[in-house]
């Protein structure tokens, strides 16, 4: 499973995937992803809370809220609807970005890949406002 530098377990942000800010995603294609609705989340945190309030236990309640084999998808599924959904359905006032993505299952490659798409370009816009006079930010 791929894991975010801010060391959470979602598989990227959707908005960060769909409109273009990740453009190489370092993970397996074909690894189903666990992901629960917001609403069932919420519902299984007011029935721990509930279950607290009316009973107190020796012991912590421990809730687990999991999605079954039939909601699971693939990582690729996953990114295909993020990027499909922001095309269909744009930001307002966003700016124009290429919303394709590339998922590398090595990391040695999806380093490499970063590099060329997310390093570089800031490398020669930093270069360019230096040479020009201007603070990059």
């Amino acid at each position: 499973m791929w894991r975010l530098n801010t060391l959470t377990t979602t598989p990227a942000p959707p908005g960060l995937i769909g409109k273009g800010f990740i453009k190489v995603f370092n993970a397996d294609p074909k690894c189903k992803v666990n992901l629960v609705p917001a609403d069932i989340v919420a519902n299984a945190h007011i029935l721990a809370a509930w279950r607290v309030g009316r009973k107190r236990c020796a012991t912590p309640l421990v809730v687990n809220c999991t999605a079954t084999e039939k909601l699971q998808v693939k990582v690729s599924e996953y990114c295909k609807t993020m990027t499909q959904l922001v095309k269909e359905f744009p930001l307002p006032q966003s700016f124009v970005q290429y919303t394709n993505l590339i998922i590398v299952p090595y990391k040695y490659l999806y380093c490499i890949i970063a590099a060329y798409y997310h390093y570089l370009p800031a490398i020669v816009l930093d270069g360019t406002l230096r040479i020009l006079g201007t603070k990059s930010r």
